[in-house]
C-alpha cells in the first residue's frame, strides 16, 4: 500500500506534488488532448515538441535527459508556425531543487539552459 504524505516545498517553492497538479492542469488544454504534436530539438540531452491545436496556442515541451546542463536555440521553426521569440513558463520540474524559471516568467526561446534532469513546459502564443 502507498502511503501519500504531504510533500514539503523546497526552498525554491516546488514540490513533485506541486508539479504533478500543473500537469494534471495542462491535460485540460485542447492541446495536449490533440494528437497533433511535432519533435523539435531532439539531440543527446534534449527531447523537446510542441504541441498545439491549428490556429490557436501551442506548448513547447522540453526535457533534458543528459547528465549535465544543456543550452539550446528552439526559434527555429516555431517562428514559422506563426509563434513569437518567447514563451512563458507553465510548468517547471525545477530540477525539484533550484528552479531556472519561474511559472509565468517569459522566457526568450533563443536561449533556454536546462539542469541536468529538468523539464519545462512554455506556452507559445500565436502572432497577430
Amino acid at each position: 500500500m502507498i502511503m501519500l504524505q504531504e510533500q514539503k516545498e523546497n526552498s525554491s517553492g516546488h514540490s513533485i506534488l506541486q508539479v504533478y497538479k500543473q500537469a494534471a492542469l495542462l491535460r485540460r488544454d485542447a492541446a495536449f488532448r490533440s494528437t497533433d504534436f511535432h519533435f523539435h530539438v531532439v539531440n543527446d540531452d534534449i527531447l523537446s515538441f510542441v504541441r498545439h491545436v491549428p490556429g490557436s496556442h501551442g506548448y513547447l515541451v522540453i526535457l533534458n535527459f543528459g547528465s549535465h546542463t544543456s543550452t539550446d536555440n528552439y526559434i527555429k521553426g516555431l517562428v514559422k508556425q506563426e509563434f513569437g521569440t518567447t514563451g512563458t513558463v507553465v510548468l517547471n520540474s525545477g530540477n525539484l531543487g533550484g528552479a531556472r524559471y519561474e511559472i509565468g516568467e517569459e522566457v526568450a526561446l533563443r536561449k533556454i539552459t536546462l539542469q541536468q534532469a529538468q523539464g519545462i513546459v512554455l506556452k507559445l502564443e500565436k502572432q497577430k
